[in-house]
């Protein structure tokens, strides 16, 4: 990305704000400017949202079908969304109770397995 822009005519502040927000959206995630936050945010905005249920089952078929572990996928799971925090207090406010209920899905998942 920053290869690419720097053959533009932004500046190399901007180039390098760019490269360090899309950066922030790597897990675990460490934003340190507002507009990093919201990306973040945005990243993660299925967690609390019903769509949960098939965007995870689309991500462990894409991690099956990178040939990646998907044994206890689950407890992994669970354990993300449990480590996860929304940062903004618009993301925190919209979407924490749908993330509580996904949370309580997969507890609910993982209950009935055992």
């Amino acid at each position: 990305m920053k290869k690419f822009l720097y053959t533009s005519e932004l500046e190399n502040e901007l180039i390098d704000e760019i490269g360090n927000s899309i950066c922030a959206t790597k897990i675990p995630q460490c934003p340190k400017t507002l507009l990093q936050e919201i990306l973040c945010d945005a990243d993660t905005y299925n967690l609390g949202t019903k769509e949960f249920t098939i965007t995870d089952n689309l991500l462990k078929l894409e991690a099956k079908a990178r040939n990646m572990s998907i044994n206890n996928w689950e407890e992994k799971t669970l354990e993300f969304l449990l480590s996860h925090k929304y940062f903004t207090t618009y993301c925190q406010a919209l979407l924490g109770k749908g993330k509580q209920c996904n949370i309580d899905f997969i507890r609910n998942i993982l209950t009935h397995k055992n």
